[in-house]
């Protein structure tokens, strides 16, 4: 992709204004991104084992109620079942159709109580269940190497492949192995009411194209990702500094810069830009962010805390869009 292209996929976000369909990929893999520094970069088996024991309570009560139907059980019995097993799916439709493939209609089908066709579907979930269980030791190593080194490997987007040193995916490969991302239950450790609403606003515009009303989030996550930006000339000075060890302060004591106007400080001290842009790139790649009416807050627990004003911080985004070199 030219950059100019990209800038002015990112200006159009910015803007909030529509972008070209051309980009919708390109959408849908930034905001991947933005998930996975949201869930601040973790993955817990615990994930794929609650996924494969729900499905497999699934398949075990759909043959269950097979077995009632051939055996001409009482009707009763047979729709309690029923029932039971549409309520699972009901709490569970994301985990249970991701193994789905070939997009059968699952209740209507089961509903018809005919063997025959709830054989199909026992039958097609549990291959694809076996396949994806065949992957999970490779899905796993690709995975773990892709959240450890996403903001310090550089990678690239070509046409519908992701690349990065020697990982080569299908972006559909690539969601596939992310798909987690996509279920909210996996958020657990995410108490902020904002941040969570935030996710869910992500994950319902990633399923339904449903749009954002707001993308700062997504074009900060782009901006502090693969390298884009370094601590060089950009501009901090917008930016509050809440919270600063005092150990690091007394390195900047003394500090001299050419241009103090375009830095941030903390109370008269000048706070290197380099300093501050890793600080943002640590707190961008772990989620460490949220909302305080109109301000943006970004903090490491005990460590550090610096805000902007959400205006300022559109305005920051805007001057550092021109700097991206893809």
């Amino acid at each position: 992709m030219l950059n100019d292209d990209y800038h002015n996929y990112l200006n159009a976000l910015l803007l909030n204004e529509p972008i070209d369909s051309k980009y919708q990929n390109l959408l849908t893999f930034d905001m991947y991104l933005t998930l996975i520094s949201l869930n601040n970069k973790q993955y817990k088996a615990s994930y794929y084992q609650n996924e494969i024991n729900i499905l497999e309570d699934f398949l075990r009560k759909v043959n269950n109620l097979k077995v009632k139907i051939q055996l001409k059980r009482k009707e009763n019995e047979i729709d309690e079942l029923l029932a039971n097993i549409k309520a699972i799916y009901k709490d569970n439709s994301f985990l249970i159709e991701k193994y789905n493939e070939e997009k059968i209609p699952l209740v209507s089908t089961i509903e018809t109580k005919n063997p025959t066709d709830i054989t199909t579907i026992i039958d097609k979930l549990t291959k694809t269940k076996m396949t994806s269980l065949a992957k999970k030791l490779d899905n796993d190593k690709i995975r773990d190497e892709i959240i450890n080194n996403i903001y310090t490997t550089d990678f690239y987007l070509n046409d519908d492949t992701f690349n990065m040193a020697d990982i080569s995916l299908s972006l559909s490969e690539f969601y596939h192995i992310f798909d987690y991302l996509l279920d909210i239950n996996n958020y657990q450790n995410i108490t902020n009411p904002w941040k969570l609403n935030y996710i869910n606003s992500v994950i319902e515009s990633i399923n339904n194209g449903t749009k954002l009303t707001d993308y700062l989030i997504i074009i900060l996550t782009v901006l502090f990702v693969n390298n884009n930006l370094n601590g060089e000339g950009i501009n901090t000075n917008k930016f509050n500094i809440e919270n600063i060890k005092i150990s690091e302060l007394y390195q900047f004591a003394n500090n001299e810069t050419s241009n103090p106007e375009t830095n941030a400080k903390w109370k008269k001290i000048v706070i290197p830009n380099d300093y501050l842009y890793q600080k943002i790139k640590l707190i961008v790649s772990t989620g460490s962010y949220y909302y305080q009416n109109n301000i943006f807050v970004m903090e490491l627990i005990n460590d550090f805390k610096i805000s902007i004003l959400t205006e300022d911080l559109s305005n920051f985004l805007k001057e550092n869009i021109s700097k991206i070199i893809v």
